[in-house]
C-alpha cells in the first residue's frame, strides 16, 4: 500500500470518527434555530403505537370508571423500560392525587459513549373526548415539567382509549399512544432517541393500566 493511499484511509478514518462525534454532540443541543423560529411540528404528533385490550364482564364499563378513578394506582404499578444505552438515575416516584398524580423519574441516556441524564417529571390526568365509541378518553401525561432536552421536543405523551361494549356486560378498550410535539418540534438524532425513550415507556403504562383494569373486573 502507498503512501497516498495510507493517507486516504487515515482521512477516511477521521471523518467517520468526526462523524459520530458530531452526532453525539447533536445529541445535548436543543433544536436547529429554524425549529425554534418557525415551530416546526407544532400540534402534530409521532405515531407510538395501538393495541386492543379486552374487558371480561359482568360490567366492564363499571370496571373502566373505577380504573379511571385510580390513575394513582396505575402509574404506583409503573416500571420504566431500559435499552442497553440507558441506566436509571432516580426510580419512579408517584405524588399527587387518586385521579391526578404526578409521576417523576430520571435517566441516563448514552450516544456514543457521551451520556445525558433526561428528567420525565409528567403531571397524569384523563378526559372524556370525543368519538364514536360508546366511550372515548385520553390520558395525558404533561411533560412540561420534564428536562429542558425532552420539553423542546415533545410536550405529552396521550394514550386515545375507546371503550366499546360487548355481549354479556363484556367490553374492549382500543389503545393508541402517541408523543405530541413540542413547539420547536424538528427531526434528527435528538427526537429519535427521545422517541424511542418515550416509546419504551408505552408498554409498561399499558401494562399498569391493564393490571388494575384487570383487579377492578375481578371486584
Amino acid at each position: 500500500m502507498t503512501k497516498r493511499q495510507t493517507n486516504r484511509l487515515h482521512s477516511r478514518g477521521s471523518i467517520a470518527t468526526s462523524a459520530i462525534l458530531l452526532g453525539a454532540m447533536c445529541f445535548f443541543q436543543t433544536q436547529s434555530a429554524n425549529a425554534r423560529n418557525y415551530g416546526l411540528g407544532n400540534g402534530s404528533a409521532d405515531f407510538i403505537s395501538q393495541q386492543v385490550m379486552p374487558i371480561s364482564g359482568p360490567d366492564a364499563e363499571a370496571a373502566l370508571n373505577q380504573t379511571v378513578a385510580e390513575l394513582h394506582d396505575v402509574f404506583a404499578r409503573f416500571e420504566p423500560a431500559l435499552d442497553s444505552e440507558t441506566k436509571i438515575i432516580s426510580p419512579p416516584q408517584v405524588s399527587g392525587t387518586e385521579a391526578q398524580p404526578r409521576l417523576r423519574v430520571s435517566m441516563e441516556k448514552c450516544v456514543f459513549f457521551i451520556c445525558k441524564t433526561v428528567d420525565i417529571d409528567a403531571d397524569i390526568s384523563i378526559h372524556e373526548a370525543s368519538g364514536s365509541c360508546d366511550r372515548n378518553l385520553t390520558l395525558v401525561a404533561d411533560l412540561a415539567r420534564s428536562s429542558e432536552l425532552l420539553t423542546s421536543t415533545y410536550a405529552t405523551l396521550q394514550v386515545s382509549i375507546c371503550f366499546k361494549k360487548a355481549a354479556a356486560g363484556a367490553g374492549s378498550i382500543t389503545l393508541v399512544a402517541e408523543a405530541t410535539h413540542a413547539a420547536a418540534y424538528s427531526t434528527g438524532i435528538v427526537q429519535q432517541q427521545l422517541f424511542q425513550t418515550l416509546k419504551l415507556q408505552t408498554s409498561p403504562i399499558i401494562a399498569a393500566l391493564k393490571q388494575t383494569l384487570d383487579r377492578n373486573t375481578q371486584n
